[in-house]
């Protein structure tokens, strides 16, 4: 795949780590807070987020990272999301880097049989990761806290720069 893909989730690693450095601190009714329009409360959120990365990986038939992430699990606590967030985060980027243009995957969800380019899926996971990242600003914005910048311009400036 051309390397700008896999600079889109090397992005989306350091965004969620971002968004993990500021929640990590907030006290729990924070933490549990939701707005109209989001997913859930932020950790509801944070584990979905992350957990979704680890079904992308997996349908490409990549190994799921090592560190066991469900959604109908009590969330896990900052230092094991962080660690989650690199091993799927690193995973995503090699995937990215590695996958050829035309590859085509197979599989079914929700009980239908899909086949789609590789690309499809690589749009998905990053549109995904920035949907669920706004809805957690959001909810840290309507509790006046000033949420993290995670766009490209801050990435840009903070970490390739």
């Amino acid at each position: 795949m051309d390397p700008i893909v896999a600079d889109f989730f090397r992005h989306n690693l350091w965004a969620n780590l971002k968004v993990l450095d500021v929640c990590a601190g907030l006290p729990d009714a924070t933490l549990d807070a939701t707005v109209a329009g989001t997913y859930g409360s932020i950790r509801e959120t944070l584990v979905h987020l992350l957990s979704a990365e680890g079904r992308y990986i997996e349908t490409f038939g990549g190994e799921p990272p090592g560190i066991p992430l469900a959604e109908e699990d009590p969330f896990p606590g900052f230092d094991l999301l962080r660690k989650r967030a690199h091993l799927s985060g690193e995973a995503l980027i090699d995937l990215a880097a590695a996958c050829p243009p035309d590859r085509i995957l197979t599989g079914t969800y929700e009980g239908h049989p899909y086949e789609m380019r590789a690309g499809i899926l690589f749009a998905h996971a990053i549109a995904h990761s920035v949907e669920h990242r706004t809805h957690i600003e959001t909810i840290l914005t309507q509790q006046g806290i000033e949420p993290p910048e995670t766009d490209g311009v801050a990435y840009f400036q903070e970490a390739v720069v």
